[in-house]
């Protein structure tokens, strides 16, 4: 699901989670969101101090603010993730209250089990 900043999206996932999980769907839902999937405190002060002259860079939220091998790996473990001995994957979670309102990663984890059968992603600025 993409769309601009504030349209709705992650409201109208969480709404289409609960039908698709509900009788008669009862299918197994994950939900990810960009949002947590922006590059740690450190990650985010380098990309900033790499390209000054950039404010788009200055913060999290814009291309170029992702952890996109880390959105990779987690979209193939996922796509997987119903395989024989498939371990549980685990997602991100990004606290935006850190660093003063700068953000970074939580030490706590969302952990996805099989069996799984919808992977919904939101966020903005996608593709």
């Amino acid at each position: 699901m993409q769309g601009p900043q504030g349209i709705g999206k992650t409201t109208i996932t969480n709404e289409l989670r609960e039908s698709l999980s509900c009788p008669p769907n009862s299918l197994r839902v994950s939900v990810l969101s960009m949002d947590d999937f922006y590059l740690p405190y450190d990650g985010l002060k380098s990309t900033a101090e790499k390209y000054p002259n950039n404010w788009l860079l200055s913060g999290r939220g814009h291309p170029g603010t992702h952890d996109l091998d880390l959105l990779h790996l987690t979209l193939t473990s996922l796509s997987v993730i119903n395989g024989e001995a498939t371990a549980p994957v685990e997602t991100p979670v990004f606290d935006k209250s850190l660093f003063d309102g700068y953000g970074d990663r939580s030490s706590s984890k969302l952990t996805v089990a099989a069996p799984l059968d919808v992977v919904l992603l939101e966020g903005w600025c996608m593709g």
